[in-house]
């Protein structure tokens, strides 16, 4: 890990209210533009976000969290539609996995976090984490436990639900995520491959 990154013990902490309510003050959005989990889990962008203003920003997952440990796997906190679209249930494609039996589960994710603090034109949006994919699988520890677990259903307002996954990925090659937090802080977090 390199450069001074002020949160690198907890991640990157994003809201869903920033998604929904759109350009609220100093929320960041974490988001997947593209996700795949296992072979054929290809994931629809059927989650709308508001993050970077009115006009539709598609999504596939929105995350919660995301942080990396021993400067090999990244975690993140997931959620997805649990809504059938035209590619299926997103949430069922990701709870099909838990327990099928395969050697590996392969992971594929475009993601990023936007910042608002300054409405839809301010200086103050930005990238907090420069979007970049994420190609690996999904990490199973020495004594065997997969790192892909079903958090439960959250709901947002009266009308959707959304459900919640924890995806711990060990990239295929070293990964760099790029961090800005408002200039006052910049890093890079540079995450290689267990040997």
């Amino acid at each position: 890990m390199a450069g001074s990154i002020p949160n690198k013990d907890k991640g990157i902490i994003a809201t869903i209210d920033a998604h929904v309510l759109g350009q609220s003050i100093d929320a960041v959005g974490g988001y997947f533009t593209a996700l795949t989990v296992g072979d054929k889990g290809i994931l629809d962008k059927n989650l709308d976000s508001k993050i970077k203003g009115a006009t539709g920003f598609k999504c596939a997952a929105f995350f919660t969290r995301l942080w990396i440990e021993h400067n090999a796997v990244i975690f993140f906190d997931v959620l997805v539609d649990a809504t059938t679209g035209a590619k299926g249930n997103p949430a069922g494609i990701i709870s099909s996995q838990i327990r099928a039996e395969q050697t590996k589960i392969l992971f594929n994710g475009t993601v990023g976090a936007y910042q608002t603090t300054l409405g839809t034109t301010g200086a103050g949006n930005q990238d907090v984490l420069t979007s970049v994919t994420v190609k690996g699988q999904i990490w199973r520890s020495k004594d065997g436990t997969l790192h892909l677990d079903d958090l439960g259903e959250e709901s947002f307002g009266q009308s959707h639900h959304l459900q919640k996954f924890r995806i711990g990925v060990l990239p295929d090659k070293e990964t760099d995520l790029q961090l800005n937090f408002g200039g006052l802080a910049e890093g890079i977090w540079t995450v290689a491959p267990l040997s």
